[in-house]
């Protein structure tokens, strides 16, 4: 038996829930042979151990990118250095610097976010990346897809200075271009998923300190007019019942977007911390979309949240609640602890995005209502090149520049997009559960459609 076989096997039983479905891989096409990237290593790792430098022929080919401080889902705080402490790259007007709750007029919005030529991207695919698209995804993916987790990103209204303590968010840094809006959203999906159409939930990058009403009305500028896509509301849980209301229906927004980092404790944060009960109830009436990156240094580990979502499903049960992060659990075991506690929840849905272990999927797969699961990117966060790593009862992303730092010289060492991990460990899920065309369809389109509008097509077409 394959050794995949083998681990997925083990880890069914281990995990304990109802009997696994027969495994049937995905067929994974045979890998050519490619001796000039070993050649490169090689050399490379020749002249390293006779104290010769690698000259630019023979080192892959990087995207620098800029030290970060931290991952959004962290529960550790690292200060980036003082030479990095640098206010967000664009310039904004003086009115910028009010307070992020009050409400701000925006007649030059479109002057405010106008973005950069194309070529400023920084994030065209490599050698690698291409190849790991045509071997593995080209033929996996669905020819339309639903992206039911990305932000739009502008520096317009972030709101951060040089000496704010924590320091902005490491997107801030890393992210490849200052601004992206529809045109560079979609041109990003063409360069990632060659040949597909894809639709979007759309919500404004969680920018520690933001200008809440300019980055909402950007979020709704970009998807007017391009149903299916619709838009979540960024909130603060200072904001009224009132102001919610009136942006929603100013706006046109299908739900909220809280975030962690709003409420007093960022890291052991209750979900009703991030979203006050006033503003759950709002949604409720309204039958809203709440897309929740639990808090928690165990996400849906936490005994707190568990009780916290199973309290707020009965007493709330018109909120259509996305669990982001298959319910934040980049590794199984957070996940394992508290499936059979949530699965029965008919308002609990789940995207899968920034998860690339295989056996979260697995798990989700099996033991998951099917037609809740959904795809999503989280862009900007996962066009890093990286992947996600577990350590104990932790987890973290390894991007291009740690892995540049352990420098393996027994392997290719190149990094390829993180959202293609997350592809990769789906694929390998649906191939372990056997889905056909259709479940694949619905897992990246029927479902995140349906989870929005309440009914739609089946599938893609």
């Amino acid at each position: 038996m394959r050794r995949a076989q083998v681990d997925a096997e083990i880890h069914s039983s281990r995990v304990g829930l109802v009997q696994h479905r027969p495994l049937h891989p995905v067929h994974v096409p045979q890998r050519r042979d490619d001796p000039s990237v070993c050649d490169d290593l090689r050399i490379a790792a020749q002249r390293r151990d006779h104290g010769d430098g690698p000259t630019q022929r023979h080192v892959p080919r990087r995207i620098p990118l800029r030290r970060v401080a931290h991952r959004a889902d962290s529960g550790v705080r690292r200060r980036r250095p003082d030479h990095q402490q640098q206010q967000c790259r664009r310039p904004r007007a003086a009115h910028h610097q009010a307070s992020c709750l009050e409400p701000l007029p925006y007649p030059n919005l479109d002057a405010r976010v106008a973005s950069g030529p194309e070529s400023n991207m920084g994030m065209e695919p490599t050698d690698l990346d291409r190849r790991i698209w045509e071997e593995e995804l080209a033929e996996f993916l669905p020819s339309r897809l639903f992206d039911a987790h990305v932000h739009c990103f502008s520096e317009a209204f972030c709101l951060s200075k040089p000496d704010d303590d924590p320091p902005e968010h490491k997107m801030t840094d890393a992210c490849p271009m200052p601004v992206i809006g529809r045109d560079e959203l979609t041109r990003i999906y063409d360069m990632v998923f060659p040949g597909r159409t894809v639709d979007r939930l759309l919500f404004g990058w969680v920018f520690r300190r933001v200008d809440f009403d300019g980055h909402n009305a950007f979020t709704a500028a970009q998807v007017a007019g391009q149903a299916p896509s619709a838009g979540l509301m960024l909130v603060h849980p200072q904001f009224t019942v009132d102001k919610v209301a009136s942006e929603i229906d100013h706006h046109g927004f299908m739900g909220l977007k809280p975030y962690r980092w709003y409420a007093d404790d960022e890291v052991g944060c209750r979900i009703t911390d991030m979203l006050p009960e006033p503003l759950i109830e709002l949604a409720n009436d309204r039958g809203l979309i709440v897309m929740m990156h639990l808090g928690g240094r165990l996400g849906i580990a936490e005994e707190q949240n568990v009780r916290d979502l199973l309290d707020l499903a009965t007493r709330y049960p018109n909120v259509r609640w996305d669990l982001a992060h298959m319910a934040r659990s980049s590794i199984a075991w957070p996940l394992e602890r508290s499936i059979e506690r949530i699965r029965d929840v008919p308002s609990f849905w789940y995207d899968f995005s920034s998860v690339t272990y295989s056996d979260v999927l697995t798990l989700g797969f099996r033991h998951l209502p099917l037609d809740r699961i959904m795809f999503g990117t989280d862009f900007p966060c996962d066009l890093v090149r990286g992947t996600m790593v577990s350590f104990g009862l932790g987890w973290e992303q390894l991007a291009e520049d740690d892995i540049a730092r352990l420098a393996p010289a027994h392997c290719d060492p190149r990094p390829t997009y993180t959202v293609y991990e997350t592809l990769r460990a789906a694929r390998r899920a649906i191939g372990f559960e056997g889905f056909g065309k259709k479940e694949i369809e619905d897992i990246f389109y029927g479902n995140a459609y349906r989870f929005i509008h309440g009914s739609g097509p089946d599938s893609g077409p």
